[in-house]
């Protein structure tokens, strides 16, 4: 009753925050594209470049913006490597690797808690496919609605064919400039399968912390290490509350490779606390967008994204007398699972309509013998950016 309790409050929860996106994705902006100017902010004095002359910015000034805060530019680091009056248009092109965007970012706090997301790498996108694993290396704040619809083989020995649907809603929240909170693992799972018949339930959740150890605009470059750990709140009915807890450690890091092609890479691992009723994984996933179509405004676009994981069984559990696993949505605890390898690709477009938001779908088919339970994978999934 108690875990039933905590997955409804924690549901419902999600489901709070979910109805901010105007707050989060377009009011907030829209109100920093309509700035005449680049306000200052941080402890007085304050100071602004007019005509190349730098004086104290007006006190009557300042109190008239007071309810304009989270919208401010850092107009003095800006201004010393951007052309006096250019501030907008320099900081508008932070993703080129420009030397003043530590200027540009930001500086509103939504809730006074959370930091807006990095803008120093606006071009890159987020990789689609293998969700619960792969990570964006930068510092981001959003929300992000996923839909998986997942095609079972019919020669799974368990299932014996049918699908699974995920509905869920990870969220990232930035903390500082490089520390942010990633809730990975959610939702709701859906199963319709000849060999269990129809039965759905609530996901395990999972939570942890990512770090930027680089991060550097010019190069356009930055690679993160993070910690996540799934909480075995999920229900019996759709193979979730396995054993006592799963820990996911892994590096990620993203570059940009030419004009328009950016590259994502990660890799992990996944350790159970209770190696009887769990599976320790090792994964490597790649993703490689290409913005085709580049938008009016920088940020901007259309993308299409080709991605590589690979999943690598290292130990096997003792939980299911079965030679398969779940990949990233299910640890089933198989018990002769060491050393098998699944390879899987994935192909879709992207579109970023505005700077802070994407839109991505595609499929996702094994490309190995083993297949376990792929078939076949689409996605679809909506972030919504601070």
């Amino acid at each position: 009753m108690l875990a039933t309790v905590l997955r409804a409050a924690v549901l419902a929860g999600i489901l709070c925050v979910s109805g901010l996106p105007s707050v989060w994705a377009g009011d907030y902006f829209r109100a920093v594209d309509d700035q005449s100017h680049a306000r200052p902010f941080g402890p007085p004095p304050l100071l602004r470049t007019v005509s190349g002359t730098t004086e104290a910015w007006p006190a009557a000034d300042l109190a008239s913006d007071s309810n304009d805060a989270d919208n401010e530019f850092d107009s003095a680091a800006c201004n010393s490597c951007c052309p006096d009056n250019e501030c907008d248009t320099c900081c508008d092109d932070c993703s080129g690797g420009n030397s003043c965007c530590g200027g540009c970012r930001h500086s509103g706090r939504l809730f006074g808690l959370i930091a807006p997301s990095d803008q120093s790498f606006n071009n890159f996108v987020s990789p689609i496919s293998n969700p619960l694993f792969m990570e964006d290396p930068r510092t981001l704040t959003e929300l992000k609605p996923i839909f998986v619809e997942h095609s079972v083989p019919r020669s799974n020995p368990v299932l014996q064919g049918g699908d699974v649907r995920v509905w869920a809603l990870q969220i990232r929240a930035a903390l500082t400039e490089r520390l942010s909170i990633v809730a990975a693992k959610d939702g709701w799972i859906d199963i319709n399968s000849p060999g269990v018949n129809h039965r759905d339930g609530f996901a395990d959740l999972g939570a942890g912390l990512k770090y930027n150890l680089i991060r550097d605009p010019q190069a356009q470059f930055v690679l993160s290490a993070g910690v996540g750990y799934d909480i075995p709140l999920g229900q019996d009915e759709v193979f979730q509350g396995n054993g006592d807890g799963d820990w996911h450690f892994y590096l990620s890091g993203g570059k940009q490779l030419a004009d328009d092609l950016y590259w994502i890479s990660g890799s992990g691992f996944l350790i159970p606390n209770n190696h009887n009723k769990g599976s320790q994984m090792w994964y490597w996933s790649n993703s490689f967008a290409y913005q085709f179509l580049p938008g009016a405004r920088n940020g901007t676009g259309w993308y299409a994204m080709w991605e590589i994981n690979w999943f690598h069984w290292m130990r096997s559990g003792n939980a299911y007398n079965i030679n398969f696993e779940g990949t990233d949505l299910i640890n089933f605890g198989s018990s002769n699972v060491a050393g098998n390898d699944i390879v899987t690709m994935f192909w879709g477009p992207k579109w970023k309509p505005t700077p802070w938001q994407e839109i991505g779908a595609g499929v996702e088919i094994p490309v190995t013998e083993r297949r376990d339970l792929y078939r076949n994978r689409v996605y679809a999934h909506w972030i919504l950016r601070f």
